[in-house]
């Protein structure tokens, strides 16, 4: 393992912030938004898969997204859902010179950039590549980060994240956190 860059990879929802920051921005925009509410229905009526939901959902907000002062204000109020000691842990291990990793199952859009504002060195979220939607969750979060984090090239050090659909990802690292909210 000598000469490899320890790697450390955070999830967002439930991990970094309380809650569910997708979730909270189609409920704030669900009135101005219709579309919103009629694709929260067909996924409740379970017409719609987890991964269809959050294509035509993200999709359905990417005019928000695109928009950089609402992106701003929408990580304002994330900010204020910070767990302090997931935080903590994520900058002690930047001070030691692990690459530290957001990556989330919501939006790329914001991900990143709430990624770049704690510092982090890189954050990812769902979105558009090479004319696919990827859907960073469950196995294609892992997909994601075997990708981009070779083990050949880096030490999976530490994941954390409050989800058993992160599991797999979870457990290809030495050292897992399944973190509760404290």
């Amino acid at each position: 393992m000598a000469g490899k860059q320890q790697l450390a990879i955070f999830d967002l929802d439930g991990t970094l912030i309380s809650g569910d920051s997708f979730r909270s921005l189609i409920v704030e925009n669900i009135l101005s938004r219709p579309r919103l509410g009629v694709l929260v229905g067909l996924r409740a009526a379970r017409l719609l898969s987890r991964e269809g939901f959050a294509k035509k959902a993200h999709k359905e907000v990417k005019p928000l997204l695109d928009n950089p002062d609402f992106v701003s204000d929408f990580l304002q109020s994330l900010e204020k859902r910070i767990f302090s000691q997931v935080l903590n842990n994520a900058k002690k291990r930047m001070a030691e010179g692990q690459k530290v990793v957001l990556i989330s199952a919501s939006p790329h859009e914001y991900a990143v950039r709430f990624s770049q504002q704690l510092g982090f060195d890189e954050g990812f979220g769902s979105d558009w590549r090479g004319g696919k939607y990827q859907h960073l969750y469950a196995k294609g979060k892992l997909d994601f980060a075997l990708h981009h984090y070779p083990k050949e090239q880096f030490e999976w050090s530490y994941a954390i994240s409050d989800s058993q659909s992160d599991s797999l990802l979870l457990n290809a690292f030495d050292e897992q956190e399944y973190w509760n909210g404290g």
